[in-house]
């Protein structure tokens, strides 16, 4: 997750789990321990859909969004950003 200018940015289609409470005042707080998937990557923003249905996110697709410049602070990156607030989320177990 880490290169030689910061964090990296998360895959598409991979999942990840908040470690943190995500606050999009005034449309949303959504829980750490909320899982979802990846469905958008790059520079200045990541989008990640969530697993169960938040209808205060409903105008945008179900998503939590990070952004460059409103999310970040001016030296950091989104993904920075991002992974202070989610990790990939752990495998399930193999039966």
């Amino acid at each position: 997750m880490m290169t030689a200018s910061g964090p990296e940015l998360p895959e598409i289609d991979q999942r990840v789990v908040l470690t943190a409470d995500v606050d999009r005042f005034p449309d949303a707080l959504v829980s750490r321990g909320a899982t979802g998937t990846v469905v958008h990557a790059d520079e200045d923003r990541i989008h990640l859909r969530l697993d169960v249905a938040d209808p205060r996110l409903a105008a945008w697709d179900n998503a939590l969004i990070w952004y460059r410049g409103q999310h970040c602070e001016p030296d950091q990156s989104v993904a920075e950003v991002f992974w202070s607030e989610a990790e990939p989320e752990a495998p399930a177990p193999a039966p």
